[in-house]
C-alpha cells in the first residue's frame, strides 16, 4: 500500500506548485498517516469505555448513536479518501500522457537509422502494413497530446525531464478545484455533525464561566464534551430504550428526565479533532491560493512568450535589412540599433525604438 502511495505521491508533486506540494505534505505525512497510525488508538474503545447512568437495555447505545452519528475516525477516513482521489486520476492521466509522448519521440527517432544504412534494407527490415499503422497511430497520438514541451524537475536523487502539455495543466487546475470543493464539503458536513455537542459546565448567567461551541466555524477549534447529556428528541430511539429516564415510549415526547453517559479520554479526543480540523482548514486555504497562483502564473507566462516572440521578430527584422550588424544592444528603456562600421557606411543611420 505505501509503495503505491509512494509512486501516486512521487508523480503528482512533479507538476504541483509550491502551495500543491504543501498540500500533499500535509494530507499524506500529517492527515493520513496519523490517522492510520494513532487515530485507532485513540478511538478504538470509544463505545465500549462510554458509561451511563443508566443499565436499560439499547439505552447506552441509542445515546451513542445520538452523541456521535458517525464515528470521527470513519469521518476521517471517508474525507481523506475523498480528496486524494482527484489526485489518484491525475496520476493516471499525466502518466498516460507521459506515455503517449515517450512512443511519440521514439518514433521520431527512428528515421535516424536511415543514416546509417541504405533505405531499402531498411524498409525490408519492417512490414509495410505494420509501418503504416504505426505511422496512424503516431498521428492519433499527436493529436491527442497537441504541442508540449519538457520541464526539468528534481525526482528519485537526480533531475528528470518531464512532459508538459496543456491537457495536462488543465486536468492539474481541474483537480485543484476538486480537492478545494470536496475540503469545504467535509468541513461543512463535520460542522454539522458535531456542530451540536452542549458543554455541560456551561452556565450563560455566569460571565466568569468558559463555554465551549462547535456551531459554524467554531468548529475547527471544537472540542469533545467530557459529559454528554442525552435528552429525547424526535426521530431519535432515545425516548424508547431509556423511557425509565425519559418517557413512556414513541407517544410520551415530555421530557421527564435525561441519561447522562460520560465520554472516555475527552481531552485526548479534542486535542486530536483539533488537529484534524485545522490540518482541514489549513489545506482548503492551500488549495485556495494555488486556484489564485495558476491562472496567475499562466498569465505571466503567456506575457514572457509574447515578449520573446516580438523580440524575436524585431531581431529577424533588423537581420534582414541589416545583414551584416551585430544584434543590437540593449539601452536602459530603448533597444538601439547601432551599426559598427557606420563612419564607414554613411548610408546606414543608428535609430532607437522605445518599448512600450
Amino acid at each position: 500500500m505505501w509503495g503505491t502511495l509512494e509512486k501516486i505521491t512521487d508523480q503528482i508533486v512533479k507538476y504541483s506548485t509550491f502551495f500543491g506540494q504543501f498540500w500533499y505534505i500535509l494530507v499524506f505525512l500529517f492527515r493520513l498517516i496519523v490517522v492510520a497510525t494513532v487515530g485507532g488508538a485513540v478511538y478504538g474503545d470509544e463505545q465500549s469505555a462510554l458509561d451511563c447512568n443508566t443499565k436499560s437495555p439499547g439505552c447506552k447505545n441509542a445515546c451513542f448513536d445520538k452523541f456521535t452519528r458517525i464515528s470521527h475516525l470513519r469521518f476521517w477516513s471517508f474525507q481523506l479518501i475523498a480528496i486524494t482521489f482527484p489526485a489518484v486520476l491525475f496520476h493516471f492521466f499525466s502518466l498516460y500522457i507521459s506515455s503517449q509522448v515517450a512512443k511519440i519521440e521514439s518514433k521520431q527517432e527512428s528515421p535516424k537509422e536511415l543514416e546509417n544504412g541504405n533505405v531499402d534494407e531498411v524498409r525490408t527490415a519492417r512490414a509495410e502494413k505494420k509501418q503504416v499503422w504505426e505511422d496512424k497511430k503516431t498521428r492519433q497520438r499527436k493529436k491527442i497530446v497537441g504541442k508540449y514541451k519538457h520541464k526539468e524537475v528534481y525526482s528519485g536523487g537526480g533531475m528528470k525531464k518531464i512532459p508538459v502539455t496543456l491537457s495536462i495543466s488543465i486536468a492539474y487546475f481541474v483537480t485543484t478545484i476538486l480537492r478545494l470543493v470536496i475540503e469545504a464539503v467535509f468541513l461543512y458536513l463535520g460542522s454539522i455533525l458535531y456542530g451540536d455537542f452542549e458543554d455541560p459546565f456551561c452556565n450563560p448567567n455566569d460571565p466568569n464561566t468558559e463555554c465551549y461551541s462547535n456551531e459554524g466555524v467554531s468548529f475547527v477549534w471544537g472540542f469533545v464534551p467530557p459529559v454528554y447529556i442525552c435528552h429525547d428528541e424526535p426521530n431519535t430511539l432515545v425516548g424508547e430504550a431509556c423511557r425509565q429516564h425519559i418517557g413512556t415510549g414513541f407517544g410520551d415526547r415530555e421530557k421527564k428526565g435525561f441519561v447522562t453517559c460520560w465520554i472516555s479520554r475527552p481531552w485526548e479526543k479534542t486535542l486530536f479533532l483539533r488537529y484534524m480540523n485545522v490540518l482541514s482548514a489549513a489545506c482548503f486555504i492551500l488549495c485556495c491560493l494555488e486556484i489564485v497562483y495558476l491562472p496567475v502564473k499562466a498569465f505571466l507566462a503567456a506575457g514572457a512568450r509574447n515578449r520573446s516572440y516580438r523580440n524575436a521578430w524585431r531581431d529577424r527584422r533588423y537581420r534582414h535589412d541589416y545583414p551584416n550588424d551585430d544584434l543590437p544592444p540593449s539601452n536602459g528603456n530603448a533597444i538601439t540599433y547601432a551599426n559598427p562600421n557606420r563612419e564607414h557606411n554613411p548610408n546606414i543611420v543608428q535609430y532607437e525604438e522605445h518599448k512600450t
